[in-house]
């Protein structure tokens, strides 16, 4: 076993080389980026809020744009290393399987965190927002509820990624999975857009409970699902 210094660089090394990669290929953020503006987008067009109050909505529209734009990101995560075979070299290095899952689960909550940071500010705007929303409340259910996507929809990006028709079956199986972070989710944030985060309570206390539970099962079960 590898002691907690030596598993921290590892996982720095890793988080830092999938960065680096994302950065280079900038076309993967871009088209994240426009999917949830397009979402965005498509909600403004269809309920118009100048002629309606939309702010009960904004919380659902806002998830339902990143949960999308998540399980794009988790498709694409393994399935790259697939198909370069660098999935294989990673495999024989002398890094614990947990911190692989780790540093994939910590990647997609960076890359996901900043459109979040960029892009909300530009869907509550579209939607027509108002109100004087608990912006510490909101991004830490952002956080949380991110959090949760990534521990449950990296181990089901890392179980499809080889899998013929993956981009059909990985949302079928991350559905069912992550429905109770999504309503967490959605009733922590309008709490905290209508300015009374502590309503939601429950739903922080549950995305806390749900995210602990799944990146320990998810460590634990990562070596068996990359190696079946």
């Amino acid at each position: 076993m590898k002691g907690a210094g030596s598993a921290w660089k590892d996982l720095r090394l890793l988080v830092g080389k999938d960065l680096r990669v994302e950065l280079r290929r900038r076309d993967g953020l871009a088209t994240l980026a426009t999917f949830v503006l397009l979402v965005g987008l498509a909600f403004a067009l269809a309920f118009d809020p100048s002629r309606r109050d939309l702010s009960p909505l904004v919380a659902g529209a806002a998830w339902v744009a990143y949960y999308f734009a998540a399980v794009l990101l988790f498709g694409r995560g393994f399935a790259r290393e697939v198909e370069q075979g660098t999935l294989d070299g990673l495999l024989l290095a002398p890094v614990d399987r947990g911190v692989l899952y780790l540093a994939k689960v910590l990647v997609h909550v960076t890359i996901l965190g900043v459109l979040e940071l960029l892009l909300t500010p530009v869907l509550l705007a579209w939607l027509g927002f108002r109100g004087s929303p608990a912006w510490g409340a909101l991004g830490l259910a952002l956080v949380l509820g991110t959090l949760g996507l990534a521990a449950t929809g990296t181990l089901m990006g890392a179980l499809t990624a080889s899998v013929r028709g993956r981009e059909l079956l990985l949302p079928v199986l991350l559905f069912p999975l992550t429905a109770p972070v999504l309503l967490a989710g959605v009733e922590a944030a309008a709490a905290a857009l209508a300015g009374h985060p502590g309503d939601a309570a429950l739903w922080f206390r549950l995305l806390v409970v749900y995210d602990t539970m799944f990146l320990v099962v998810s460590t634990l079960l990562f070596d068996f699902v990359v190696t079946r």
